[in-house]
C-alpha cells in the first residue's frame, strides 16, 4: 500500500475559499481541531459535491492548524485512509512518510487517549517519502509513520475520515 496518492479536484479553489469562510467561525488552536461535519458540509457546497463525486461518506472532519512541526506519528485505528485537502500555506511545508509497518511496536496513549504505536527511539529503515507541493487533495495511509515540517504558516489542512474508506486509492 502506498503512502499517499494525489487526487484530481477541479474545484479546489472553491473548496479552499468556502472552508476558510467556514473556519472563520472557529477559534483554531495549534494541532488538531474537530469541525462539525454537518455544518461544514452545508457551508461548503463545493466540498460536499466533491465528496459526492468521489462516492465517499464522511465520518469525521477536522482541521490541522500548524505553525510548528508535527512530529512523526501514526494515527489511531480503525481509520487507515484519510483525505487531506490543502486549504492554506501548504506548498513548501513538507509532508513526509516512512513506508514501514510499525504495528509491532509497543503502544502509548495519544492526545485523545487512544492507543498508537510509540515511535520513541524508532529508527526508520526506509527512505523518506516527501510531498512538498501539496496543491491537490491526497488520500494517505495514516497507519505508516508520517509528520509535517513547517517552514511558514499557519498551514491549514482539512482532514476527513470516511465510513467507506478510499483504500482502493492506495493500492
Amino acid at each position: 500500500m502506498q503512502a499517499f496518492k494525489e487526487l484530481t479536484c477541479h474545484s479546489i479553489m472553491d473548496i479552499q475559499y468556502e472552508v476558510m469562510e467556514h473556519l472563520a467561525n472557529y477559534e483554531l488552536e495549534e494541532g488538531w481541531n474537530d469541525i462539525d461535519e454537518a455544518t461544514c458540509l452545508r457551508s461548503c457546497p463545493s466540498l460536499m459535491l466533491y465528496l459526492k463525486e468521489l462516492k465517499l461518506a464522511p465520518r469525521d472532519i477536522a482541521c490541522t492548524y500548524l505553525t510548528e512541526h508535527l512530529d512523526l506519528h501514526v494515527d489511531a485505528k480503525p481509520v487507515v485512509a484519510k483525505l487531506n485537502i490543502p486549504i492554506q500555506h501548504c506548498v513548501g511545508n513538507i509532508n513526509y512518510w516512512y513506508d514501514e509497518d510499525v504495528s509491532h511496536r509497543i503502544t502509548k496513549k495519544d492526545n485523545f487517549n487512544r492507543d498508537v504505536p510509540d515511535l520513541a527511539g524508532w529508527v526508520p529503515k526506509s527512505k523518506i517519502i516527501s510531498h512538498q507541493f501539496f496543491t491537490k487533495p491526497i488520500v494517505f495511509n495514516s497507519q505508516i509513520p508520517h509528520g509535517v515540517k513547517v517552514t511558514y504558516g499557519p498551514r491549514i489542512v482539512l482532514s476527513i475520515t470516511f465510513f467507506n474508506e478510499p483504500l482502493n486509492e492506495l493500492h
